[in-house]
């Protein structure tokens, strides 16, 4: 049976439409992509066709790899000689096994400080007709852009309804059509019906997305901002319960290093419910249980950095906080995680918050971890891993080499009761005796968890300068 992957792709990702001018949102300059694809079935090597096609649909480029066990490989579309300067598209991958694939999208020549940022995703499985992006912007220093590929063959007609954060009722509709395979962006920025005004001001509009189609699509939310990007996948399975691996606070006076902003969206029409709890990774409680509620089609967020103050959420908790989240509502709701890495470089990472039913497994696999050091770190990895349940987890780390042979087996982990732990090639791995110490200096691979609890995981790749941050993959 063939498995099938769809992806929103670049080989110069805006070099087709005008640059978005400095006044109207970050320029984050041209992109590229590279895929990593994992074999994921231990019965044998995976036979993958990667197919890219244009705006129109039709096929730019086809290539076909095969993949051992536990095994990656990858694609580079600005090495890939078949895709011209400036093209635009999407692909597809397809397998005689499951597989899994993340891609990586990076910016040169952008409006950062050094002009280099990075963002990531996990590939999709299959399309869905109701996709939700919780959270969009639209800023002089903050802006994002929908990218919708359509997954069938036919033509797909396309409804994105906007909203802006706190509000119930869409501030701006779009409708457009989609040809088979294709893919199209829309950009805040493109559409004057949208406001820069928020309720708090000029310069402060904060939203979500609802996007519709009788045909099966996938979604992408790509976020500018001044000093970095992110991508997120659009989510498809609103849940009475979300888990949120990775959340950090981390203040050091008189600066901030790393925070994070949670966002939930509200798909109903009626008000939902939350209840949130913050625990520290030894599984204990770091605030008590948080009420809040969000009025219907409207959307919310959580900031550790701006939800500090006296009174506030997150002020008791410590400034050296490296935490996660488990939220439950009495409807089903939707949400993401941005992560902002402000010291010693900036950067910005998202994924999204996890389900029990998409998201939680006892196997979970990474189709791309790093490290790479040559007296300075240039790239590293840090897989997080969350209990889903209140009884502690034994979890078993099996880290490949691209061509499928174990690269480490550590000693296995216990993850307290809705805590999380995490494996990081820099910090587990940089001094002799550590369990990742063993690691190549130039490494690139794929890591397969096994947990006798359910979990969900995330992974941040790191750069010296940059982040992509990704959901991890349910192993069959």
């Amino acid at each position: 049976m063939s498995k099938k992957l769809g992806f929103i792709l670049a080989a110069a990702l805006l070099l087709l439409t005008p640059l978005v001018a400095a006044a109207q949102g970050p320029n984050p300059g041209s992109g590229n992509s590279k895929i990593y694809v994992m074999n994921l079935d231990p019965a044998g090597s995976a036979s993958v066709t990667a197919e890219f096609y244009n705006q129109s649909g039709t096929v730019a480029y086809s290539d076909t790899a095969t993949i051992p066990y536990a095994g990656q490989a990858s694609w580079d579309t600005q090495a890939l000689s078949g895709l011209p300067t400036g093209w635009l598209g999407s692909a597809v991958l397809s397998s005689n096994r499951a597989i899994a694939a993340v891609t990586h999208l990076l910016w040169t020549g952008g409006a950062s400080g050094d002009g280099i940022t990075a963002g990531g995703y996990t590939g999709f499985s299959q399309g869905a007709n109701t996709v939700y992006a919780p959270s969009l912007f639209k800023r002089s220093y903050q802006s994002s852009r929908i990218t919708v590929q359509n997954t069938e063959t036919g033509s797909a007609a396309v409804q994105v309804d906007f909203y802006t954060r706190g509000q119930s009722t869409p501030v701006f509709t779009l409708n457009d059509t989609i040809p088979g395979q294709a893919q199209r962006t829309y950009d805040v920025w493109a559409y004057p019906q949208i406001p820069s005004t928020g309720p708090e001001g000029p310069d402060t509009w904060l939203g979500a997305a609802k996007i519709t189609s009788p045909s099966k699509v996938a979604v992408v939310v790509t976020t500018f901002w001044t000093w970095g990007s992110s991508a997120y996948p659009g989510v498809t399975t609103p849940s009475n319960t979300l888990y949120v691996p990775s959340i950090f606070k981390k203040y050091f006076s008189p600066d901030w290093h790393i925070y994070s902003g949670a966002i939930i969206m509200n798909p109903n029409n009626s008000t939902a419910n939350l209840t949130m709890y913050f625990y520290n990774r030894d599984g204990t409680l770091a605030v008590p249980a948080v009420s809040r509620s969000i009025a219907p089609f409207s959307s919310e967020g959580f900031n550790t950095r701006y939800d500090s103050d006296p009174g506030e959420v997150f002020a008791p908790v410590s400034n050296d906080w490296n935490g996660l989240a488990i939220i439950t509502s009495d409807v089903p709701v939707v949400g993401i995680v941005n992560i902002i890495w402000r010291k010693p470089s900036d950067q910005t990472g998202s994924y999204s918050m996890g389900t029990p039913t998409t998201d939680a497994a006892l196997k979970l696999a990474y189709p791309i971890m790093t490290r790479r050091y040559f007296g300075t770190w240039e790239k590293w990895s840090g897989a997080i891993f969350q209990n889903t349940s209140a009884n502690p987890a034994t979890v078993t780390t099996t880290f490949y080499n691209s061509n499928g042979s174990v690269a480490a087996s550590p000693a296995a982990l216990t993850i307290p009761g809705y805590g999380a732990k995490g494996w990081n090639t820099r910090y587990d791995g940089d001094d002799p005796g550590e369990p990742l110490y063993g690691l190549p200096a130039d490494w690139e691979g794929t890591v397969i968890v096994e947990s006798t609890q359910p979990i969900v995981g995330i992974m941040n790749n790191i750069w010296s300068n940059q982040t992509a941050t990704y959901n991890a993959a349910l192993m069959p």
